[in-house]
């Protein structure tokens, strides 16, 4: 819904159908025949949209006398770009629903 509609307004196609309330084929289907897009060929981001996580890393904070990096567990905010429904995000981030 978001491209389609996206696209819709970006080139100020008034005449075009609203896609809320359609069905994907009919979205697809817009985007194809009306704009040139493929959704399909997308990048992730413009198809699934930015999600912020939370996630431990090992992190290098400084290094000993001797030259060895000292690493520490740290957490950092990662950009994923992924189906958030599927099962897959959750499995791979399981320390979410913990909190």
């Amino acid at each position: 819904y978001g491209v389609a509609t996206a696209s819709v307004r970006r080139l100020g196609r008034a005449g075009y159908p609203d896609p809320r309330g359609t069905l994907t084929e009919h979205k697809n289907e817009l985007l194809h025949s009306q704009f040139g897009l493929n959704y399909a060929s997308l990048p992730e981001l413009y198809r699934k949209g930015s999600v912020l996580v939370r996630r431990k890393m090992l992190v290098e904070v400084k290094r000993t006398a001797d030259g060895e990096p000292v690493m520490r567990e740290r957490s950092t905010i990662a950009v994923l770009h992924e189906d958030i429904i599927q099962g897959r995000f959750w499995e791979e981030n399981p320390h979410i629903l913990d909190s």
